[in-house]
């Protein structure tokens, strides 16, 4: 039976910093450089196990961040390393071809200091790219010992089930949350017989289910990848928020900590991906990894009874 620290991962898109794609916004303010190390080393002390990246966050400085948190702890053995490859990556790489595909996995091992990575994830791919061509340089890559794992971080919930029905990898990886629970039906009808690892992302819904949404409101003027949500979309995850604080503080928990509870716990999930920027983040989650496994499944159970708003 897996724990709660077990289950739980560490997202570090935000550790990447902020950067601009196309000229907007695609990541997010960042400490300085030796916090965001020193981040990921005590994260390890507190007894985080999975941390996921990505060659695109932050243009790789996520990566090279949590390479330098991992050497500083020494714990390389005791860690899990997911990151992900996207189609831009084999384009300035020199294309589709096995080449350029090698040469984007060994670019990411080089900034995270390693020479295999235990899960390589494809980063959102088109629809087109969900096909046996892909499958087959993951293979080989996995073949040569650079990988361990592979399999799909979807952009769309129907790349998430064309992934599954073509087998692509042992894992799998998409948004799940109190107010996101589409991935349920897809992992209901294939998780068993197909045998691969779920990895729920966004379990904070884009990072909004906090107190400090709550507080500030719709009006929020966000300074990193959240400015493109629209406000229909804002103000549906602020009433649904509103109703998920009050069952929060009858547990005397903050919303944030709700809401990873139910991430991390569902059945269907195998790690929960936690996204963390700040110390203070990092330190609201040690209530819950000190929690005894009872007390969490209460808190999950009341947050799993939570109906979100139909409409948006």
């Amino acid at each position: 039976m897996h724990t709660f620290k077990d289950k739980m991962g560490f997202g570090c898109w935000q550790i990447g910093g902020n950067n601009l794609v196309n000229g907007v916004s695609n990541g997010w303010e960042p400490m300085e450089k030796h916090e965001r190390v020193a981040l990921i080393e005590r994260a390890i002390e507190l007894g985080f196990k999975f941390f996921d990246t990505a060659s695109g966050y932050g243009d790789g400085e996520s990566e090279e961040i949590l390479g330098l948190g991992i050497r500083n702890s020494r714990e390389r053995d005791r860690v899990r390393i997911c990151t992900k490859i996207n189609v831009t990556n084999l384009e300035e790489n020199g294309g589709y071809t096995w080449e350029s595909f090698e040469k984007t996995i060994q670019k990411s091992l080089q900034r995270i200091n390693v020479e295999k990575v235990d899960t390589l994830l494809f980063h959102s791919p088109p629809p087109d790219f969900i096909c046996e061509k892909y499958k087959d340089f993951f293979e080989e890559a996995k073949a040569r010992s650079i990988i361990s794992n592979y399999g799909v971080s979807a952009r769309h919930v129907e790349d998430l089930d064309k992934a599954i029905k073509l087998n692509f990898g042992q894992t799998l990886q998409w948004n799940f949350s109190v107010l996101e629970k589409r991935a349920i039906k897809l992992l209901e009808a294939h998780k068993i017989d197909k045998g691969f690892t779920f990895i729920g992302r966004s379990v904070l819904y884009r990072g909004l289910l906090t107190e400090k949404f709550i507080k500030a409101g719709t009006k929020t003027k966000f300074l990193d990848a959240r400015s493109q949500l629209n406000l229909d979309l804002l103000d549906w995850v602020y009433r649904n928020a509103v109703s998920l604080r009050r069952q929060a503080a009858e547990v005397n928990l903050s919303i944030r900590q709700l809401a990873i509870i139910f991430a991390v716990m569902n059945s269907y999930v195998d790690v929960g991906l936690i996204g963390i920027r700040t110390f203070e983040n990092l330190d609201s989650l040690e209530k819950l990894t000190c929690m005894n496994q009872s007390k969490l499944r209460a808190c999950y159970e009341i947050a799993n009874q939570f109906i979100a708003l139909s409409s948006r």
